[in-house]
């Protein structure tokens, strides 16, 4: 009973809004740059070495909009979705990944991401894929131009 009482506490007094979860630095520090004013207040990040520590569990169990870089979890993609997914059923969940075919993106929304978009994308697509999650919609990117 503690344990959720502490948890009501801390949620009122710290709330995160969005956290950006990826491998390497210079990528999420991009995605950061993509996000508008508003979404960018209180962001925090995650530089995933092998394991998620105690902390890293509490910032994404308390974050509102969850961007995670994929291409570093090799092929435990779906399975990575699911675990924060699991960890806080409430969080808007962008996954970016450089695939852009439909058998790899399908399993990543089937695990619980609320928008697929390649790694490339733009402040632009970022603002959509926000805006329909916001509204309870999926948003996947389109294929990109040849």
């Amino acid at each position: 009973m503690s344990d959720v009482i502490t948890k009501q506490y801390s949620f009122y007094y710290f709330t995160l809004e969005t956290l950006i979860i990826g491998k390497n630095r210079s990528i999420n520090k991009a995605i950061g740059g993509l996000l508008n004013s508003n979404d960018r207040q209180n962001t925090h990040y995650i530089h995933l070495e092998e394991s998620l520590k105690k902390a890293d569990i509490e910032n994404i169990s308390s974050a509102k909009i969850i961007i995670t870089d994929l291409t570093h979890i090799n092929n435990n993609s779906k399975l990575f979705v699911q675990q924060l997914r699991q960890l806080n059923p409430d969080a808007i969940i962008l996954a970016l990944h450089i695939y852009h075919e439909h058998e790899f993106i399908q399993p990543i929304i089937d695990a619980g991401a609320s928008a697929y978009l390649l790694l490339n994308t733009s402040s632009q697509e970022i603002e959509t894929a926000l805006e329909l999650a916001r509204n309870g919609k999926t948003f996947i990117t389109s294929a990109p131009k040849k």
